[in-house]
């Protein structure tokens, strides 16, 4: 299922323009198909119910933490 990292408001997702392009253009996903997002850690399944020429937009079905995020936080500086 394919993964996106795009900010999720209240049960919808819209799409950026970048992200809208791939999903249509390079996946050619339609209504219907399932993918996942992710925002904050915390994933979320969701349904694509509109599919425009630049633009594409998603119910989300369930949300669950992710658990793949690291338990500590690290910030790294480069010299």
């Amino acid at each position: 299922m394919p993964h996106f990292f795009e900010k999720v408001s209240g049960e919808t997702v819209q799409f950026s323009l970048e992200n809208s392009k791939h999903i249509i253009g390079a996946l050619r996903m339609n209504v219907g198909e399932k993918l996942n997002v992710c925002d904050d850690g915390t994933e979320y399944e969701c349904e694509l119910v509109d599919v425009q020429k630049d633009s594409a937009k998603a119910k989300v079905l369930r949300s669950y933490k992710n658990e793949n995020e690291p338990s500590v936080n690290v910030t790294l500086f480069q010299c």
